[in-house]
């Protein structure tokens, strides 16, 4: 059995979903520490003046996971990611067929930054016809810790 595991992120590029599409089952490692290099809470899109970026804003503090990260829906964030979206895939030979799902997947309020990159990813998943069983990193209750290599 292949299991492949990836962290939850926003609008994931086409590798994760081929990783999946290899694989007999999915992880969601929704319990990975937030980190503002990783595209957790942003993505880039293609727009006739060049690339676009997307930026969720958060409510968050160092040290906590993407289960603790909290989305800050109340500044509107979620119409302005999809007026954009629109204004420049709405030619887009698949648009009328995929944004209506994209806006689903986006429309709750999360409890936090994992559930809502889920829900997108989850409807992507299904975009693909990637049937797998999904799992959850979080419902495992494991602890990590760093390998600490003493030097003899």
């Amino acid at each position: 059995m292949i299991v492949t595991i990836h962290q939850p992120c926003y609008i994931p590029y086409m590798g994760v979903f081929h990783k999946i599409w290899k694989a007999d089952a999915f992880v969601y490692l929704d319990d990975a520490q937030y980190s503002n290099g990783y595209v957790f809470d942003w993505n880039r899109i293609k727009t006739p003046q060049g690339e676009c970026r997307l930026k969720i804003p958060l409510e968050k503090k160092f040290g906590q996971t993407l289960m603790e990260v909290r989305t800050k829906d109340y500044l509107g964030w979620k119409v302005k990611h999809l007026k954009t979206i629109e204004m420049n895939y709405r030619r887009a030979k698949y648009f009328d067929e995929f944004f209506p799902m994209f806006k689903i997947a986006l429309a709750p309020e999360f409890e936090n930054l994992a559930d809502l990159n889920i829900s997108v990813m989850n409807m992507l998943m299904t975009w693909f016809n990637l049937d797998r069983p999904v799992h959850y990193a979080s419902n495992w209750n494991l602890e990590s810790k760093p390998r600490i290599k003493t030097i003899r």
